[in-house]
């Protein structure tokens, strides 16, 4: 392990994904270069192209909308990861 609780960017970590966050967790990882960034470092994915990245993924509309909500749930814990991270 790297330095404090990061991780190097070339490790690996297995995770189970259950099978209702299956879909939600293939677009969050498709959009992880899609984030607005601002002074203070990323704050929010980019929704403007997240139909698009969802797509690419074989994600269609309908499942798209069904996880959207699981998609916020993400983007907030990744935000409030970075700015605890700040504040330490």
């Amino acid at each position: 392990m790297a330095s404090g609780d990061e991780l190097p960017r070339d490790e690996v970590i297995a995770v189970e994904v259950w099978p209702e966050n299956e879909v939600p967790m293939r677009v969050f990882r498709a959009m992880r270069t899609q984030w607005r960034i601002g002074f203070g470092g990323p704050y929010a994915m980019d929704y403007t192209v997240i139909e698009f990245v969802a797509r690419q993924v074989g994600v269609g509309s309908r499942a798209l909308k069904a996880s959207f909500e699981a998609l916020q749930v993400m983007e907030a814990a990744v935000v409030e990861l970075i700015a605890s991270r700040k504040r330490d």
